[in-house]
């Protein structure tokens, strides 16, 4: 089995058992039943555990660290400093910027970019030709589809699921359980508490924040700031021209105003949380009624 090790600034071919003592001279250490595929790198200070497998044309910077099981497709660049828990499973040319951290049982699908800095929690998948920036955090067991792209600094929540295609800005951060459809685009410093839902083709503008529970339908646009009060139960927003959400339940303002005691009731609202939110109807309705006279 040979393998390629920098020496003076160039790769050059070494045998792992004649050169073995260059090898412990570089502190690269290959656990039991390790396969190796063609013209594959390794850097100096290199740990690959129990029966990992490398594809053909890797290239794993200093001081990576492979835990037990691990296979990588072929064409494969780790950079500086890299660690992957036991049973990662990366797909062909996946490339992970400098001291990327990766859980047990994470899996990568083909040309998945990692920045430097980013990382992932046990049981995360991610699709083909996803994309993350520097210092992005993923909790356990995240599911991203295909073509996902996520900013600098972006920090996800345990089970959270991205759908296709779907973009998040800069510092954007999902509490758990999040479910984001085919399509969404979230802008930068947006906060979505646990438990949110948003439909295929939502949109939201920068700095926008929804509480837990909040669910709004396909193709909804908020842009920077809109109406939002933070009650004692649900989250109140304005969903659409003339239309409140309260949790999950969006209604037009005259129907709130006609029937917010009996949907109150519905959700276990008590006299009070009813009363606190009649007070926020219609401090939202003043509101958009203002911005819709202002010239």
């Amino acid at each position: 089995m040979k393998i390629y090790l920098k020496e003076n600034g160039e790769w050059k071919l070494f045998d792992v058992e004649k050169d073995s003592k260059e090898l412990a001279e570089r502190k690269i250490l290959l656990g039991n039943y390790v396969s190796l595929g063609n013209d594959v790198c390794l850097g100096n200070g290199v740990r690959l555990g129990k029966g990992v497998s490398l594809g053909n044309d890797v290239c794993l910077g200093d001081y990576v660290r492979l835990g037990e099981g691990v296979r990588l497709g072929k064409g494969v660049r780790l950079g500086k400093g890299v660690s992957l828990g036991n049973d990662v499973c990366l797909g062909n040319d996946v490339c992970l910027g400098d001291y990327v951290c990766l859980g047990n049982d994470v899996c990568l699908g083909d040309d998945v970019r990692l920045g430097e800095g980013v990382r992932l929690g046990k049981g995360v998948s991610l699709g083909n030709d996803v994309c993350l920036g520097n210092d992005v955090c993923l909790g356990d067991d995240v599911r991203l589809c295909e073509g996902v792209r996520l900013g600098k600094g972006v920090s996800l929540g345990n089970y959270v699921r991205l759908g296709e295609g779907v973009r998040l800005g800069k510092g954007v951060s999902l509490g758990n359980y999040v479910r984001l459809c085919e399509g969404v685009r979230l802008g930068e410093g947006v906060s979505l508490g646990n438990y949110v839902r948003l439909g295929e083709g939502v949109s939201l503008g920068n700095d926008v924040c929804l509480g837990n529970d909040v669910c709004l339908g396909d193709d909804v646009r908020l842009g920077k700031s809109p109406i939002q009060i933070q009650g004692t139960k649900h989250l109140l927003y304005q969903y659409d021209y003339n239309q409140l959400g309260i949790g999950c339940e969006i209604h037009m303002i005259e129907e709130w105003k006609k029937n917010y005691k009996e949907i109150g009731k519905q959700h276990g609202y008590t006299d009070e949380e009813i009363k606190e939110y009649k007070l926020y109807i219609d401090l939202a309705a003043k509101r958009m009624m203002k911005k819709e006279v202002t010239p």
